[in-house]
């Protein structure tokens, strides 16, 4: 609940015959829509009620919001609120006035605000019958406050009609032709100014920064020796850009899907839709242009890359409504995402994936998997809480999630020291014996990971944290430098090894 603000001892007491200051509640008094709030919600509740929407959408708006508030958990304290916005109306409301919340969401939900704001006097909102908005919530407010006998405040062109009946504007995050409309019908006392949204929220929504784990499209050419085969280079390139594109947009719907979960969430809070920097709508559109963007790319790879684009984008899409909340199954699915990049770029080169690419990835991307689920949990002891928000985990899983992870991560380093004596590795390498010493590397760098991940330091993305950490970039290059010599100088040690 919200503190109650006081007013100043100094501050006169003013008449009675102050007009009701009116409110707007989507775009207006918090930084989202509660119609597009509802409808995630419902999805992330209950999957197949979306078979119902066409015939909710057909009875109309105002039957489509009853319907989605009588089914919606909704809680009021998990959304964003124009908190400048809040502070002044509870100084309006203690100044005398009669503060009332109009608003075209359903009744249902614009009352929940109320009681959680504790600032309104009274509430109008949409029913299955009505749907509360611009001429229709002009005319209601006109019936019981009379022309010119409320002031207003409002964020959208829907809200002009009501702007012109009113006596004073108050306009809240507009834009500048809304604004300037608005003076032109109205008497505009007290504006809110939109904040700039700046081209970092675009690119952090995009989460441009995740796109280096689609480097490993990539693996399949260096692993084949292909370096130099310039049709192969060119359409891994384009999978890259393909793979990033369409990560881009099941990072968007991920996020809009798991409002509620990340706005709970000590870091997670300030993405751009859970904070309210971008609005559902802006990130709807966003990943309808990088849809178009991703399958525009597609088109130009071979069907064999284009198959596994689509089955990433399916098992993606899948995890992001269902298979996150299942217990160990989540990061199953997590291995099989990163190998699927993979395979993906063996089938754009037309490169065979060796068994022993795919069963070393599916280990030891399972223990980086497993690494960040620990990683959570510990942050989640840090700050004296026992379970995830959103997952099925608890801290007091933590025990057996990290002897899974560290057990992966060794049986990853076992699959090198396997394949170093293998009869491809002798195929392929001048001298493949060299490639016993990525085992002690590896070992290393796994178990450092784990070390820290125990002591909290790891921010719950260890290949993030590789990308930034100078020990990796280290590690990495020792190991680049040892499979470049096993792959093309040939050493022989076989008189050292008798």
């Amino acid at each position: 609940m919200y503190p109650v603000a006081q007013l100043p001892s100094n501050q006169p007491v003013p008449a009675k015959s102050l007009l009701p200051l009116c409110v707007d509640l989507d775009g207006t008094l918090i930084r989202t829509d509660l119609l597009l709030e509802s409808l995630l919600l419902m999805v992330r509740q209950s999957f197949l009620s979306l078979f119902w929407l066409p015939f909710w959408i057909l009875a109309g708006k105002a039957a489509l919001k009853q319907r989605l508030a009588q089914r919606v958990s909704f809680d009021p304290a998990a959304i964003p609120y124009n908190q400048d916005l809040v502070e002044w109306i509870r100084e309006q409301k203690l100044l005398g006035r009669h503060t009332v919340l109009a608003t075209a969401s359903n009744r249902l939900l614009a009352a929940k605000v109320s009681a959680y704001l504790g600032c309104f006097d009274e509430v109008l909102g949409s029913d299955e019958t009505v749907n509360l908005s611009g001429d229709t919530k002009r005319a209601a407010l006109v019936a019981k406050f009379g022309e010119r006998g409320f002031d207003y405040v409002g964020n959208s062109r829907k809200d002009l009609s009501i702007w012109a009946g009113c006596a004073d504007c108050i306009v809240v995050h507009a834009s500048k032709p809304t604004l300037a409309h608005a003076r032109k019908i109205g008497s505009v006392t007290r504006v809110f100014p939109k904040p700039r949204t700046k081209l970092k929220t675009w690119l952090r929504a995009l989460r441009v920064h995740q796109w280096v784990k689609n480097l490993l499209v990539c693996i399949p050419l260096f692993t084949s020796h292909r370096l130099s085969d310039l049709t192969a280079i060119k359409n891994v390139a384009i999978l890259f850009c393909a793979f990033s594109a369409c990560a881009s947009v099941i990072y968007i719907v991920n996020d809009l899907l798991d409002l509620p979960a990340d706005r709970a969430h000590t870091t997670k809070s300030s993405r751009p839709f859970a904070s309210g920097e971008l609005s559902i709508l802006q990130g709807c559109l966003l990943g309808l242009v990088f849809s178009v963007i991703a399958v525009a790319l597609a088109l130009y790879l071979p069907p064999s890359a284009q198959f596994v684009l689509a089955c990433y984008f399916v098992l993606t899409s899948l995890y992001s409504v269902w298979l996150k909340r299942k217990l160990i199954l989540d990061v199953l699915v997590l291995a099989t995402l990163y190998t699927i990049r993979i395979f993906a770029g063996g089938a754009a080169a037309h490169i065979k994936i060796s068994g022993w690419l795919i069963t070393f990835s599916l280990f030891f991307f399972l223990s980086l998997a497993i690494c960040k689920r620990s990683s959570e949990l510990m942050n989640l002891l840090k700050a004296n809480k026992t379970r995830t928000s959103g997952r099925f985990y608890e801290t007091s899983d933590l025990e057996p999630l990290n002897i899974c992870g560290i057990s992966s991560g060794m049986l990853a380093c076992l699959i090198i020291l396997l394949y170093e004596s293998s009869q491809q590795a002798q195929l392929l390498y001048a001298t493949p014996q060299l490639l016993f010493l990525l085992c002690p590397l590896l070992f290393y760098w796994i178990s450092r990971l784990w070390v820290l991940t125990f002591r909290g330091v790891l921010k719950e993305d260890p290949i993030l944290f590789a990308v930034h950490d100078r020990v990796s970039y280290a590690v990495s290059f020792a190991m680049a430098i040892i499979v470049g010599l096993a792959a093309f100088v040939r050493i022989p040690l076989e008189r050292f090894l008798q």
